[in-house]
């Protein structure tokens, strides 16, 4: 069984696609989440050559995970942990901004209102190259942006897709909660899953 909070490592059984002579070798971690399910951080590398994958991975203990969320920007949502995979997306169809989150960082694990101060920062890259008219709509946007932050309204949607169905958004009164009576009852993941996990993030990314 994957313990939580420990780090572990395990050989993917799969030949270094870059190289062709190493093997894969996963490096994890398994945080638990009371009535969810756990978070998996993982790098992947190959004991040969210098090839290294990273990547976040939210898992469900009742089965598959949405492909979409939507969560308005509310007071009492701006705790909800945002699990952002790599391949996912993050949209506010209001103000019309698209984020996609790449492999080359790995996937990311932020707060709704940590998301709103990191789209607010890159925001604010685009005014030094922006033109007049482009200028203004930008200026607009970091203002609605921070005002949503520190008086939320719900008048924005803040939407997680990811086709993998990796990333997740957690309520900030479920992932907050670290009771060890709780904690006992959670999904744990063998050492099957935790290689499947770890294949099919490889074969996803190595193909590419």
């Amino acid at each position: 069984m994957a313990q939580e909070d420990t780090i572990q490592t395990i050989n993917l059984e799969m030949r270094c696609p870059i190289c062709h002579i190493g093997e894969l070798i996963m490096i994890y971690k398994v945080s638990l989440i009371p009535y969810f399910g756990g978070i998996v951080l993982l790098t992947i590398k190959c004991n040969n050559c210098g090839l290294k994958i990273t990547d976040v991975v939210a898992v469900s203990e009742k089965g598959n995970l949405p492909e979409k969320y939507e969560v308005k920007t509310y007071t009492e949502n701006l705790g909800d942990l945002l699990v952002l995979s790599s391949g996912s997306k993050i949209e506010i169809p209001e103000l019309d901004i698209e984020l996609d989150i790449t492999g080359e960082q790995g996937g990311e694990i932020t707060t709704l209102e940590g998301l709103i101060m990191n789209i607010i920062d890159m925001v604010k890259i685009l005014l030094n190259d922006s033109e007049d008219k482009t200028r203004k709509k930008v200026i607009s946007i970091i203002s609605t942006l921070k005002h949503e932050k520190e008086k939320p309204s719900g008048s924005l949607t803040i939407i997680l897709k990811d086709e993998n169905r990796r990333s997740a958004v957690i309520p900030n009164d479920i992932w907050t909660k670290k009771a060890e009576d709780v904690r006992t009852q959670m999904m744990l993941l063998d050492e099957k899953s935790v290689r499947k996990i770890g294949q099919e993030i490889a074969k996803e990314k190595l193909e590419k």
